[in-house]
């Protein structure tokens, strides 16, 4: 990969869901076959992905549809103006349901 030669390593990250639940409580699938495109992509490359995509589905369902507001912070009127911001802090190892500091 050109990428590589010149010294930057790739790495994939899947987008986090939306918190758009079904009648039964799983989440519904927005992002259509992108996400999966990028698990194959990574495959066939052999780069790095970062699946957030499903981390936020396991960690969405396990709070439920009534309960997942809890795990985000409102920023009013920041970035997206007149609107309220939702974060959720991820690392590189884990999804911190905490508030930003």
């Amino acid at each position: 990969m050109k990428l590589v030669h010149g010294g930057a390593y790739p790495v994939l990250v899947t987008p986090t869901q939306r918190r758009s639940f079904d009648a039964t409580g799983h989440i519904r699938d927005t992002h259509e076959d992108y996400p999966e495109a990028m698990r194959w992509l990574a495959a066939k490359e052999n780069v790095p992905l970062i699946d957030l995509n499903e981390m936020t589905r396991t960690l969405y369902e396990a709070f439920g549809n009534r309960n997942v507001e809890t795990c985000f912070r409102t920023l009013s009127g920041r970035h997206l103006s007149g609107t309220d911001t939702k974060l959720l802090r991820i690392t590189p190892t884990s999804i911190h349901t905490e508030p930003i500091k």
